[in-house]
């Protein structure tokens, strides 16, 4: 398929087997600095990010199909060194390929950036766009949506440090990893964590709202759209996958109440035959399928168990 320039191109990016890539904060955190880091050094134009659980969906304006590789494949190794860094996962984090569709006429890119905002809403995550985090909607003309306005010289020296450290990364085009983050919230109390995560997104973010409300008359008109219609994608092929992501959002709350620390993921080094005991305890307790408690402790599928693999990858999948 060939590829032209500047045309706004879906970007799809997959855990390995479908595999969860984000458990905490921090792990999303981590993936986001680095995306917003390497499309700021290529000089793409982001229109749509979205972080789902296991994938991620983005809407790109670049200049070639080449940069578009070569970016998701920095992204992606950088997270995967990352993510397998702190939880002694070792193998294949992402899916060696990665889907792209571009949307050649205006009705096709509304469609493809409703679809994108609405993922978290087909998955049960939220009723409407505007109400995920990891859409980045809400910070469409908002720096601090999720939490109270920062005001540096009322704030305590644990958050005036974090905010100079996050300041300086940035300015230093770094991203920033789980030791980092790890050491900036150290200290801080649930109000100033808030903050603090507002301002990270807010410092780092480079999705071009206005560039992208200009498809529907304004900002303001694409998230009035949004509630209204929820988009499709027919290019792109993700597998169906029928049950909400609310099962994700379970598993990890009994982890946090019985591990306190997602963010090194040691059940992710332990055996597959302990994983499997583990597996059948999940679900006892939660909601989850099947496919959902083996995708969150990354066991291998079963025979029987239908996973698309890399080689049977459909050509518009590079």
């Amino acid at each position: 398929m060939a590829f032209i320039p500047d045309i706004p191109t879906h970007n799809y990016q997959k855990g390995f087997n479908g595999n969860l890539l984000f458990y905490c904060l921090l792990d999303r955190l981590v993936y986001f600095t680095i995306y917003c880091t390497e499309a700021s050094r290529r000089k793409i134009t982001v229109l749509s990010l979205d972080l789902m659980f296991t994938h991620t969906h983005s809407f790109l304006k670049l200049a070639s199909k080449e940069i578009l590789s070569r970016f998701n494949q920095v992204v992606e190794m950088k997270y995967a060194q990352e993510f397998n860094r702190v939880s002694g996962h070792k193998g294949a984090v992402f899916m060696r390929t990665f889907g792209w569709a571009q949307k050649k006429n205006n009705a096709k890119v509304r469609s493809c950036l409703a679809y994108i905002a609405n993922n978290p809403v087909e998955k049960k995550l939220c009723r409407r766009a505007i109400e995920s985090r990891w859409n980045f909607l809400a910070y469409a003309g908002n720096n601090h949506p999720y939490s109270k306005p920062l005001i540096i010289r009322r704030a305590s020296t644990p958050m005036k440090k974090a905010v100079k450290m996050v300041k300086d990364a940035h300015k230093r085009g770094q991203y920033l990893n789980h030791t980092f983050l790890r050491r900036v919230y150290s200290g801080l109390g649930k109000e100033e964590r808030d903050q603090l995560t507002d301002f990270i997104i807010s410092t780092y973010l480079v999705v071009d709202f206005e560039a992208a409300g200009a498809y529907f008359g304004s900002v303001e008109k694409m998230i009035q759209a949004f509630d209204v219609t929820t988009g499709a994608e027919y290019e792109v092929k993700e597998e169906f996958e029928p049950e909400p992501d609310t099962a994700y959002v379970e598993m990890i709350r009994l982890f946090e109440k019985e591990h306190n620390d997602l963010i090194f993921k040691p059940f992710l080094s332990i055996s597959e035959e302990e994983r499997r005991i583990m597996q059948k305890q999940l679900a006892r307790r939660t909601s989850a399928s099947y496919r959902q408690t083996s995708r969150f402790l990354h066991l291998p599928p079963s025979k029987g168990v239908k996973v698309p693999v890399a080689s049977s990858a459909p050509p518009w999948v590079d």
